[in-house]
């Protein structure tokens, strides 16, 4: 019995044993596939995360509502994280194009369809630096081309009148028997060399019966001019020398009269008359036109009344009145054939020749007009006065007031840059170094602050509406960065097409001459600062 009952007790044992046994083998294998299978579920999170933004979701289950909805705080920053690299790409970028920009003068805005997000693979070497200055230096052109001379509908082609262009093999000077001819052929005049002096001298006499003769101008020599022609002139042609000072200081005084003398009141009431039949015409009209043909008239009646009394206000404000032609043939009458002659001797052409071959502050002024100042005047008269008598000379320079003794004296060029550099020429001026003197003697030993240089010519002028450019302005063929592959001229005048006249030292001619600025190769007009 008792051997039984322990054979049953280690029986019991025994499977207990093994039982005890089994426990831990079967729990570390579940335990094992456990990890195994949290491992793989970690790896598959880690390959989600490395494609995507971490966030901060809780790590409670989602439900299925919430994972059948998109998940807007990872959006977010995801989009964050994308904005911030864009930024930085971005930023990156405008680093670069702000540095271009302020080399060229453009903005931001100009420059996004001139490739300004390339990869720096696409970026210009450093050895284009070069172009940068260019462009900060081009930078007036850019802001205005307002300045630019546009070409004429009668010009075809330009001539090249810079030191480029020059045939060194000649050295004669180009003279002004151009315009003598065309002068002589056209309008039958030609000018003593000394005709200046008997204008100065009738200037004189009719200064010394003015109150305040310091404030006397002559403002229409031309219209002078013309009427004596239309008296005296004779078909062989007329010399205009001081043989014909007394003929023509009576037409000066005649065609200058006192504020207060009963000619000029006698012109006064001619022109008053003549608005009256103006008005009494426009009032027939009103009656049987439309009521917009009465403003039109109305308008018009308006802008002559404006004009007569402008007329009147300038005439309280001057001692003296400058009569035109259109005055003499109100005051003492013309017929068609006076008229014509009167009007072609102030033509525009006329004008400009009479200028050029006189070289005298009357006839400039005369072509300049009364709304340019006296400096303007003195500037282009000293300009004229050189007109082929001067050569041109690389790196000629003169601040002589008047004739230079050393012009046309055999000289060495010293000045780098040219084809004529170490050759014996005829000394003169550059065309930069004309512009200078033209300047210190029109302004009586001041330069306006221009300098002896297309360059500090250029910097010390502002670009100005070709429009509007007034005689004394400069016209250059380009910026300032051309340095010495550049040339500069005087501004002399407008022609009737609208082509402005320029004075300037040529190269290729070899001398001081005159011409229409486009044709003559010029691209800029500026005005300088330091000249009203």
């Amino acid at each position: 019995m008792k051997n039984r009952y322990l054979y049953k007790l280690g029986c019991m044992m025994l499977a207990g044993s093994m039982l005890m046994s089994t426990a831990p083998v079967a729990y570390a294998s579940s335990l094992q596939t456990e990890l195994q299978k949290e491992a793989e579920s970690n790896k598959e999170g880690s390959q989600t995360e490395t494609s995507q933004p971490e966030t901060s979701q809780s790590e409670t289950p989602a439900t299925e509502t919430e994972t059948s909805q998109p998940e807007t705080k990872p959006e977010l920053e995801t989009r964050q994280t994308e904005t911030a690299a864009a930024e930085t790409e971005t930023n990156a970028s405008q680093t670069g194009d702000t540095d271009a920009s302020k080399e060229d003068g453009t903005s931001d805005s100009d420059k996004k369809d001139d490739g300004s997000d390339k990869k720096d693979g696409d970026k210009k070497p450093d050895g284009d630096s070069k172009d940068d200055k260019n462009k900060k230096d081009n930078a007036d052109d850019k802001d205005s081309q307002k300045g630019d001379i546009q070409k004429p509908d009668d010009e075809s082609e330009q001539v090249d009148h810079s030191d480029a262009a020059a045939d060194y093999a000649s050295n004669i000077i180009a003279g002004n028997s151009v315009y003598l001819g065309e002068l002589s052929s056209e309008y039958g005049i030609s000018f003593d060399e000394e005709f200046e002096k008997t204008m100065d001298k009738i200037e004189a006499d009719y200064k010394e019966f003015l109150d305040k003769p310091e404030d006397f101008l002559a403002e229409n020599w031309q219209d002078v001019l013309a009427v004596y022609v239309m008296k005296y002139g004779q078909d062989a042609g007329i010399k205009m020398d001081k043989s014909c000072r007394d003929d023509l200081e009576q037409i000066f005084f005649l065609m200058n009269v006192r504020s207060n003398s009963a000619i000029l009141r006698k012109l006064e009431k001619i022109q008053k008359e003549e608005v009256s039949e103006t008005e009494v015409g426009s009032a027939e009209t009103e009656k049987a036109a439309e009521a917009e043909e009465s403003t039109e008239t109305e308008k018009a009646a308006d802008a002559e009344e404006s004009t007569e009394t402008k007329k009147v206000a300038e005439t309280d404000a001057k001692e003296y009145r400058a009569l035109s032609v259109q005055d003499y043939i109100a005051l003492y009458g013309a017929d068609e054939e006076q008229t014509a002659i009167l009007e072609k001797y102030t033509s525009t052409k006329c004008r400009q020749l009479c200028a050029i071959v006189t070289a005298s502050k009357g006839f400039v002024r005369s072509e300049a007009g009364s709304d340019v100042s006296e400096e303007r005047v003195s500037i282009v008269a000293a300009a004229c006065s050189l007109i082929g008598k001067v050569g041109y000379f690389w790196g000629g320079k003169s601040y002589a007031i008047g004739w230079d003794d050393s012009w046309g004296s055999p000289m060495t060029v010293s000045a780098e840059g040219s084809k004529s550099s170490g050759t014996v020429r005829s000394y003169g001026l550059d065309c930069s170094g004309f512009v200078a003197w033209s300047y210190y003697n029109g302004l009586g030993g001041k330069d306006a602050g221009i300098g002896n240089h297309t360059t500090t010519q250029w910097n010390a002028s502002e670009m100005v509406d070709s429009q509007s450019a007034k005689p004394g302005d400069l016209v250059f063929y380009h910026p300032a960065s051309a340095g010495d592959d550049n040339h500069v001229g005087i501004v002399v005048g407008v022609n009737d097409n609208g082509s402005l006249l320029v004075v300037h030292c040529s190269s290729s001619q070899n001398g001081v001459m005159t011409g229409e600025a486009w044709s003559a190769g010029f691209q800029y007009v500026r005005s300088p600062l330091g000249l009203e």
